[in-house]
């Protein structure tokens, strides 16, 4: 047995990983189970996910007293440490956690710092002189290091993820793109949003004027933004309202009216609408192409028609 503690190994940190023990509870006469503190094992982990790490690091944890067996390995061993019964686990990294292991039983020392990993044949002995209980207690990795280890393996299904949502947008929009006759039976009004954008420009039209193409345009950065558009055979109607977070908390409505001989050009770039007007600002309208509150074809016709009804010059073009 001193022969045993006199090779014992210290846990390898390539990553600068602390190995210690978790505290033990109970009396020190007889077997216990850790009381694991998870708050400070989060934070550990918390700590480390936000530093670059290589390599493998080995973890110690005390899962029972030893009694006697400091007394039996005479001076000179362990000096100040308690002897323990304990796991050992190792997490390999590569940037992120990607693997964690289970690497058995060992007698291992409260400040975890050296163990000596047991096999069947150790363990027998022990436990035939007693030294360890029979059976010996159950243990399980911390829940933390089960799910954080392998964050490296979430980290990148999430980007695949968002890699096959973003090719699928993209061909979901040529393929919604393709060459189209121009829509001249005027908007679709079958939808809820379609019926809002209706009402809320009502009042906005001069006698006579005919709505053409209508269609929603949100902008998702802040200040956060929705606009409701309507192209007449006069004008081109924007009326604008700052949203809150969730779409709540929306704001005071405002109502842009540019005549059609007031805009120099209107081109598309992806799903986002530009409308420059002499001596105005450009407007930048990203078109809500996929919005389940309104009419596909409605929100279609408004991103493919526009740029088509009132192309920019080629002079401009050109700039």
């Amino acid at each position: 047995m001193r022969e045993w503690f006199l090779g014992a190994r210290s846990p390898a940190s390539n990553t600068g990983a602390i190995a210690r023990d978790r505290g033990l509870v109970g009396k020190p006469d007889r077997p216990t189970r850790i009381l694991r503190a998870s708050a400070s094992l989060k934070n550990d982990i918390d700590a480390r996910m936000a530093t670059i790490q290589w390599g493998t690091e080995e973890h110690l944890e005390c899962i029972a007293y030893t009694p006697g067996l400091r007394e039996e390995l005479g001076p000179g061993v362990l000096e100040g440490q308690q002897p323990c019964l304990g796991f050992k686990f190792s997490v390999s990294w590569l940037g992120l956690p990607y693997w964690v292991s289970d690497d058995g039983y060992v007698l291992a020392t409260e400040g975890g710092k050296q163990y000596i990993q047991l096999d069947p044949a150790m363990i027998q002995e022990l436990q035939a002189s007693s030294r360890l209980p029979t059976p010996l207690p159950a243990y399980q990795l911390p829940l933390e290091w089960r799910i954080g280890g392998f964050s490296l393996w979430i980290v990148i299904g999430l980007a695949a993820i968002a890699s096959a949502v973003s090719v699928a947008r993209r061909r979901r929009l040529a393929r919604a793109l393709q060459p189209r006759a121009i829509t001249t039976s005027g908007p679709v009004i079958a939808r809820a949003g379609d019926r809002a954008i209706r009402e809320a420009l009502r009042s906005t039209l001069e006698p006579g004027e005919t709505i053409t193409h209508q269609g929603l345009a949100r902008e998702r950065v802040s200040p956060r933004k929705e606009h409701m558009v309507a192209l007449t055979d006069r004008r081109l109607l924007v009326r604008t309202t700052r949203i809150g977070l969730f779409g709540l908390g929306k704001g005071k409505p405002s109502i842009t009216a540019t005549a059609r001989d007031q805009i120099t050009g209107i081109y598309a770039d992806g799903v986002t609408l530009y409308v420059e007007r002499r001596d105005l600002p450009t407007l930048t309208l990203p078109v809500s192409l996929f919005d389940r509150r309104f009419t596909h074809a409605n929100q279609l016709a408004l991103l493919a028609d526009l740029p088509r009804l009132i192309a920019r010059s080629p002079d401009d073009a050109a700039v």
